[in-house]
This record gives C-alpha cells, sequence and structure tokens, in this order.
C-alpha cells in the first residue's frame, strides 16, 4: 500500500474527528473550541511539507486569507458570524485550499440554509454544517479517488434529457 495514501487517510480520519467535534460543541454550546483551528492548521502545514507541492502552498494561502477577510467584514458590520466560525473557516481554508473550501462551504451553506428554514432558528451553528460539508468532501473525495474518477475533468452534458 501506497505510504502517502495512508499518511492522507490518517491526516483525513483526524480532521474528521475535530470537525465532528466542533460541529457537536458549536450546536450544543454555541462554542467551538480553539484548538480544533489550530490542530486543523497544523494538519494544513503537515500536509503541505509532507505532499509539498508549489500550488498546494499558494492555494491554502489564500484560502487562508480571502475567507477570513470576507467573514471578518461580515462579523465587524454587525453580522452574527462568530469569532470560533472566523478561526475554523479560515483553519479550513489553509488546509483543503480556495477551491475545495468553496465546495465545502457551499454545501455548509445548503445545509445551514435547510436548518435555518425548517427550524425557524435566529442562529446557524456555522461548525456543525462545516463538519457536515467536510464530511460530504471527504465522501466525493475518496470515492472519485478509489475508482481514479477526476470530477473537475467529467464532460458536461450539452443536452438535456427529458
Amino acid at each position: 500500500m501506497n505510504t502517502d495514501f495512508v499518511i492522507d487517510v490518517c491526516l483525513s480520519i483526524t480532521c474528521l474527528v475535530l470537525y465532528v467535534i466542533a460541529g457537536v460543541t458549536d450546536l450544543r454550546k454555541r462554542i467551538i473550541p480553539d484548538y480544533v483551528p489550530l490542530l486543523l492548521l497544523l494538519i494544513g502545514l503537515v500536509r503541505i511539507i509532507i505532499f509539498y507541492q508549489p500550488y498546494l502552498l499558494f492555494l491554502s494561502s489564500v484560502g487562508l486569507v480571502v475567507p477570513s477577510i470576507i467573514i471578518l467584514i461580515g462579523h465587524k458590520k454587525g453580522g452574527k458570524v462568530g469569532g470560533g466560525d472566523l478561526k475554523i473557516v479560515a483553519a479550513s481554508g489553509f488546509l483543503f485550499g480556495i477551491i475545495d473550501l468553496c465546495f465545502i462551504l457551499l454545501v455548509a451553506l445548503i445545509s445551514g440554509g435547510v436548518y435555518y428554514a425548517v427550524k425557524r432558528a435566529s442562529i446557524i451553528p456555522l461548525g456543525a454544517f462545516l463538519a457536515i460539508g467536510v464530511v460530504f468532501y471527504y465522501l466525493v473525495y475518496f470515492i472519485t479517488g478509489a475508482f481514479g474518477v477526476d470530477v473537475l475533468s467529467l464532460p458536461l452534458p450539452t443536452t438535456i434529457v427529458s
């Protein structure tokens, strides 16, 4: 078995555990423990060191900075984005890079929107829905990777079948 694959799986399982901890804690106590984003940043750094590719460092850096600025602006303008949300999104951006973070946030925001609509909640615990986005990301990542499918290179349908 490929050593890189085993390392990647171990790091991914660790990430999943951290996101579940963050999600459950955010749902129950409306707080994300400080150690979760710190460990996610550390895992991101380990991934960059082990699987070093120049574009990976670039995507991780952009993934750290861009979402942080956007969420910080929302936080400062009186939005209901908490400091824990800012930290975990920034750490997620560094860990996954800006492109994969967009996919994760899309799933998180859709599932959070459904929660908001169904529960008529005034607060959406972003950590919980970010965890859902990460779980969905890893399912797609490992399923497509196991079958050697590059999702981004699949041809788009040119006609709609009725």
